[in-house]
């Protein structure tokens, strides 16, 4: 084994101060070489020791970096520096209480050593005790009142306690005196982010990419901020850049996968989500989202096992609930899919919408109604409403007064419900209600009920339509020729809920797809109502398409009890789902629906029936966006009726 070249002791201070300046100069390795041959014969001198220490740390060396600095301060017990870098040391392998030591004596042997109250507050913030760190931070800026790092670092305690406004003010401060402060930008976005403010956040994010190309967790804050404004296309492109940099970066291939959901993109998706719970096998927001793939791909067993490796690491993940429950209750589990349903309240999505505070008990199933006054609450959609109003005359047949509260739409229709005593269109979330003894979700009644596949309150007909209305449609359409077919070929468009767009673009199928049906002896009504199909059939009309003649009077529905009593004149309604099926069923009339793919959870799996309305029937999409052959088979059926009819 070689031994060190001795170095003769009037040369000692040379070759020191020579490594000290490719210290400097950033050629660390060079460095550490020098101080390595100096160490052998000088294994106890404390500025060599604090040098090489902290070179050691530079390259990453943590564990020899903190034994060397542990040397140095025992060497020379007054060098504040080597206390301050041992600290930071100690702070990245997590032994935090020796790095808080390390900074107090610093700061003893330094009163006005600012960057240490810098350092220790940041040590404080990653021991979760923000208020202590700011008083560090703010200690260090009173010794140097334009350090730009501890601004920054104020502003992150003050995220952390959610003042993303005072945060915000912090990071401002930083970069006035540090202009090219790409960190305090970034984290400046974070809290107008964390504020959902994410077009303002964007700039920011913009920003500090502009001062540091090579970012990644810049770029993927972008591209969530895009996401959150649903530019899923520029956003995806955006994640993609942040993976480029860092392709290891878990964070980056969740958010890509989530955006390539929404894009309808599911195979890249479910790679990218898979990619993420590799990198970080304790990530629950990606197995969560990895679940919802794999239920839009009707991979249903795989997904509940998704969902529930995803609860199993975060119990709490309401999302991940609320989707499992949505598995579950496609395949028939219907005792642990109406409890996991409940989370769909406590879900980000409902949370924005804004959730009514109820002073009064949830009834749960268990308590009396005797005499009592229940208020129900409508949620969801319109045709959730429909769907789930069988359980309001159970109510009063426990002896409950129920007052129902329902969408203005609807208000007509359910006052022909059985049950209620009183029906009240939707109120707003901060309205009184009226007295009650407790409360239910509309859609917390099965749970109520202990609702079984087997057990389903399936009459034929729950619904009634306005006798008055019926006989005015029976006189406008006047004497029956041929059989009387009522069409939807899209769901509503709801501007307010982009996170829908994808499933009602699964979900609609384009009107020309129809023109089949002009080969069918039967009368056909449109029951579109709203954009943009009323303009789809407009624009048809106008253009002379090759289609059947659709009759049309939906100018003349004001509200859903002007459509039951439509539907009443009407022989078969055939529709893709919305609400108008759910209506038509509830009123007892045939129905067919035109169930995309990735169908909802109420329709079961591999069905042609539905155990919640007698006289549905399912076409079933068996390929993802293939309409036409769900068109041709509804086309045979039809005309097979039709003749029946005839």
């Amino acid at each position: 084994m070689k031994r060190p070249v001795p170095v003769q002791k009037a040369s000692l201070n040379e070759h020191f101060q020579r490594a000290v300046s490719l210290h400097q100069a950033g050629q660390i390795t060079e460095a550490v070489a020098i101080y390595r041959q100096l160490l052998a014969q000088l294994p106890k001198h404390g500025d060599l020791l604090f040098m090489l220490g902290t070179a050691e740390y530079q390259l990453g060396n943590k564990a020899e970096a903190v034994k060397l600095l542990d040397k140095s301060v025992a060497s020379s017990p007054g060098n504040a520096m080597a206390f301050n870098n041992r600290g930071n040391v100690l702070q990245e392998l997590s032994r935090f209480a020796e790095a808080l030591k390390s900074y107090d004596q610093a700061i003893r042997l330094h009163p006005g050593y600012f960057e240490a109250y810098n350092n220790k507050g940041n040590t404080l913030r990653l021991l979760g005790q923000p208020e202590n760190a700011i008083e560090q931070y703010q200690k260090s800026v009173a010794l140097k009142p334009d350090y730009a790092d501890a601004y920054n670092n104020w502003g992150n305690a003050l995220q952390d306690l959610k003042r993303f406004e005072e945060a915000i003010l912090n990071f401002q401060t930083c970069v006035q005196f540090s202009p090219n402060h790409s960190q305090a930008f970034y984290n400046w976005g974070n809290a107008l982010k964390d504020l959902g403010r994410f077009q303002e956040s964007i700039a920011l994010y913009q920003k500090a990419i502009e001062l540091n190309p090579v970012y990644p967790p810049a770029y993927n804050n972008l591209g969530y901020s895009l996401k959150e404004l649903h530019n899923n296309t520029e956003a995806a492109g955006i994640f993609q850049l942040a993976l480029q940099l860092q392709p290891d970066f878990p964070e980056a291939l969740n958010n890509l996968g989530t955006v390539l959901t929404s894009l309808d993109r599911l195979p890249e998706a479910r790679d990218k989500l898979e990619r993420a719970t590799q990198l970080k096998p304790d990530y629950a927001e990606a197995y969560s989202n990895l679940g919802v793939v794999l239920l839009q791909m009707r991979c249903l067993n795989e997904a509940l096992t998704s969902f529930d490796q995803a609860l199993s690491l975060k119990p709490g993940l309401q999302d991940a609930q609320w989707n499992r429950s949505l598995v579950r209750l496609t395949l028939g589990d219907y005792a642990n899919g109406w409890r996991d349903h409940e989370a769909r309240v406590n879900t980000i999505k409902a949370i924005s919408y804004g959730l009514r505070s109820y002073t009064q008990p949830q009834w749960t199933g268990v308590e009396s109604l005797s005499g009592k006054t229940i208020f129900v609450a409508a949620e969801q959609g319109l045709g959730d409403t429909i769907q789930f109003c069988r359980y309001v005359p159970m109510l009063a047949r426990l002896g409950a007064r129920v007052i129902f509260e329902v969408q203005p739409p609807l208000v007509a229709t359910m006052n022909m419900l059985e049950g209620p005593s009183e029906v009240v269109s939707l109120l707003p979330p901060s309205q009184v209600l009226p007295e009650h003894d407790f409360y239910c979700m509309l859609m917390s009644l099965p749970l109520a009920f202990h609702t079984k596949v087997e057990t389903i309150p399936a009459q034929q007909k729950y619904l009634q339509a306005d006798p008055v209305k019926v006989g005015y449609w029976a006189n406008k359409l006047g004497p029956k020729t041929k059989l009387r077919v009522g069409l939807v070929w899209s769901g509503g468009f709801r501007p307010g809920q982009p996170e829908l767009w994808a499933t009602h673009k699964r979900r609609n199928i384009e009107l020309s797809k129809l023109s089949g049906l002009k080969h069918i002896d039967a009368e056909f009504y449109s029951l579109q109502k709203g954009q943009p199909a009323e303009g789809e059939l407009e624009a048809l009309v106008a253009q002379h398409w090759d289609g059947p003649a659709l009759i049309n009077h939906v100018s003349a529905l004001q509200d859903f009890s002007d459509t039951a009593a439509l539907i009443e004149n009407l022989d078969l309604i055939i529709a893709v789902d919305t609400s108008t099926p759910h209506l038509a069923a509830a009123l007892g009339k045939p129905t067919w629906l035109l169930s995309r793919f990735d169908s909802c959870w109420r329709w079961l799996d591999a069905r042609d029936d539905t155990p919640w309305y007698p006289t549905m029937r399912l076409f079933r999409q068996q390929t993802p966006m293939d309409w036409d052959t769900v068109i041709a088979e509804l086309q045979v059926e039809l005309s097979e009726v039709v003749a029946a009819h005839s």
